[in-house]
This record gives C-alpha cells, structure tokens and sequence, in this order.
C-alpha cells in the first residue's frame, strides 16, 4: 500500500478578492484540489494559474477573514468532481454538485471530474435531431437541433426567467422512445428567483425530469463560474455514459461574464 503524504504550504504573497497567491508550491498542476486552513476555519479551492514559482488558487468561499500569516495551503493531489448517477434526477444542487435540497447525498454511482476532454469535432455525427421547446417562435423560427448551441438574448424586464420555465417544461424530441432529461443551471439568480424556478418546475412536472444546479447571487463567485462546468458535465456522463438524450438550459449567461470579469480584475 502506497501513502501519499499531504503537503502544506505557508508562503503567502497576497490575496485578492477570491484569489490567493502562494509561491513556492511544489509540483503543482492547474485545476487540482487545495485546502486551505486558516484560525478561521477550513475553506476549499483549487489552483487556476501557474505562473513560475507563483500559484494562483480559487478559494471557493472567498479570502474575506484571512490573513497571510497563520494560512495553510494542503494539495489534495486530485480534480474537483461531482457525484451522478441515476439518482441525480429530480435533485438540486449548488454549483459545486452539493446537493441544496436537503436531501441525502447516497445516490452517487461514480464520481466525474468537471473538466472534460474536448471532442474531435471531425468525428461529430451531422446534427439532425429536432428538439421541440414547446416555444414557437423557437420551433419555428430558430429551430433547436440536438448537438447545436441556441443563445436567446433578453432585454431589461422581459420574461426571460418565464422562457427559461416554458423551455425546460415543454422539451422535448418528437417521435423518440430515447430517455429525455433536462439539465438547468442557474448562476447569481436571487432567493426569490431560486423560489420561483423550482415552484414552477413543481408545477409543469418538470422537477422529476430533470437535474437543477443553481448559484444564488450570495454565494461564491468561483463557485458561479464551476456551475454551468458542472451542469456540463453532468450532462456529457448522461448522454455518452447513460444513452440519455439531454437538453442543457443555462441562465444567466451575464452573471457569469461578470464572474469573470471579476476574477480576471483580482488576476
């Protein structure tokens, strides 16, 4: 049996919003998993850049409350991953594949790293699937084809939280006998945004098809930019691993630029 000893490091140069930078990090790789251990309590991240001795890391929950002396980084040695399996279905989560429903977290068939590998675009079948909403203005005039992107541009006070519902609640393939399943991400959307989704989800029936991952505006702004990876890659294991046909709704698309742009402003 082989032991991995876990390694911590203390040389802090600064912080920065919800980034921390640590020189002298030995062997580290982008994406891997850190703790960091403070007289504040334990926070998660991982390391988003590498930049010769410097390392920059994601602190999931943000640096409000710590300092630079008394702060210890762990390398965890391993990728963020979300649990799936059948019993995702009609569950929501947080951004990072945490359930928020209050329920159990025993369903998990496997655990999937939330960065996939890309796909050979050359290898693509010929998208030729039609993908009914149940919006007509969508089915006829901007058809939704399995295996293509649709982006649906909102202006300041329409319904685009509506659309979304009407989206996730009419999908559906005509003549298929295939499993269908739709997986909705929401990002920075309010409590009373959050309230209105899954009571309207509750409504059409949707909930039980479906798997929910949202990102309320009080939470994390790392924990806003892995949630549409998660919804991503909760989608891929069901439609290569599962044989499900998917649709994957996201909104909304600014709050993750502005996640973004946040990030790269502390960069």
């Amino acid at each position: 049996m082989t032991v991995l000893r876990r390694e911590g490091f203390r040389k802090i140069e600064s912080m920065s919003g919800p980034l921390l930078f640590v020189r002298g990090v030995s062997r580290p790789a982008c994406g891997e998993l850190v703790t960091v251990e403070s007289s504040s309590g334990i926070r998660g991240g991982r390391i988003l850049q590498i930049d010769g001795d410097i390392s920059v890391i994601q602190v999931f929950e943000g640096t409000m409350g710590l300092a630079r002396e008394g702060v210890t980084v762990w390398l965890e040695r391993d990728v963020l991953r979300i649990p799936v399996g059948e019993g995702l279905t009609g569950r929501i989560f947080d951004g990072r594949g945490t359930p928020r429903d209050g329920l159990t977290a025993d369903f998990a068939e496997d655990f999937i790293p939330v960065g996939s590998a890309p796909i050979n675009p050359v290898r693509r079948s010929s998208p030729d699937v039609f993908v009914e909403t149940g919006v007509s203005a969508l089915d006829l005039l901007n058809t939704l084809v399995r295996g293509q992107k649709l982006p649906v541009f909102s202006g300041a006070g329409l319904p685009a939280a509506e659309l979304a519902v009407q989206i996730v609640s009419g999908a559906r393939i005509p003549g298929s006998d295939e499993p269908f399943l739709v997986v909705f991400a929401a990002m920075g959307i309010t409590r009373r945004e959050a309230q209105f989704f899954m009571d309207s989800f509750r409504e059409s029936g949707a909930l039980r098809n479906g798997i929910f991952y949202l990102n309320l505006a009080e939470d994390s702004t790392v924990e806003r930019l892995l949630t549409p990876r998660a919804a991503l890659a909760a989608a891929e294991y069901f439609a290569f691993t599962k044989g499900y046909n998917v649709l994957v709704v996201m909104t909304d698309m600014l709050a993750y630029c502005d996640a973004l742009r946040e990030v790269a402003a502390a960069r």
